[in-house]
């Protein structure tokens, strides 16, 4: 990892590999498919309890620093971030790929995995849609994409994450004051998460309900 600059390009290839590491499983950890397949056996028939059972553990997740430095698998990203970014970045990644396979989504679909990065937008996400050229409806995530618009999708979420990974001012406060700077990290993973994970459920799961 030569340089820790973020562009674009760099932040494009980190989330494609975050995907294939969150579809196979990072060392002991259980792939986006297994993570779904536990929450939909606890939670039969009942899709939204699985998927809102299923963003709450992973809340915590994105909030506990424990969990965050024993990611050593993430090591060996493509691009230098800082580890609890990059573990927010996986955790949040598979979480969304679970909620989307557990609303029927097949995620080795190109526009299925473009909806699961802007999902990373946050409360941001419609309005990072909206700037690539995206028309929004009801269950607008079960309407086909051309491959332009998925890629305008990706290169909004490249940009977006620059701005949220490199400009929040949190890895300067972490570098400043490694004790403050983790429990206001800690704080923010855990809103980030939330909101990515409310926004999953909204757009996979619940959108595509009525259609069941």
């Amino acid at each position: 990892m030569a340089s820790s600059t973020l562009t674009e390009s760099k932040v494009s290839k980190t989330l494609n590999w975050v995907y294939e590491k969150a579809s196979d499983g990072l060392l002991n950890m259980e792939s986006a498919s297994e993570m779904a397949e536990l929450y939909m056996n606890k939670y039969p028939g009942n899709k939204l309890a699985a998927a809102n059972a299923l963003i709450r553990a992973q809340n915590v997740k994105s909030a506990a620093s424990g969990f965050i430095t024993g990611l050593g698998g993430l090591a060996t990203m493509p691009i230098a971030i800082p580890m609890n970014l990059a573990s927010v970045l996986y955790i949040q990644v598979r979480m969304v790929m679970a909620v989307a396979i557990i609303g029927g989504h097949n995620v080795k679909e190109d526009k299925v995995k473009a909806f699961v990065f802007a999902c990373l937008a946050g409360n941001k996400a419609r309005e990072l849609l909206k700037e690539a050229g995206v028309q929004i409806a009801r269950n607008f995530v079960l309407q086909s994409l051309s491959a332009d618009a998925i890629l305008r999708i990706n290169r909004m979420v490249g940009f977006n994450l620059i701005t949220k990974l490199g400009g929040s001012g949190v890895i300067r406060i972490s570098k400043a004051m490694p004790i403050l700077g983790g429990a206001i990290g800690a704080t923010i993973d855990g809103i980030w998460t939330n909101q990515t994970g409310n926004i999953a459920v909204k757009w996979f799961v619940e959108d595509g309900e009525s259609h069941d």
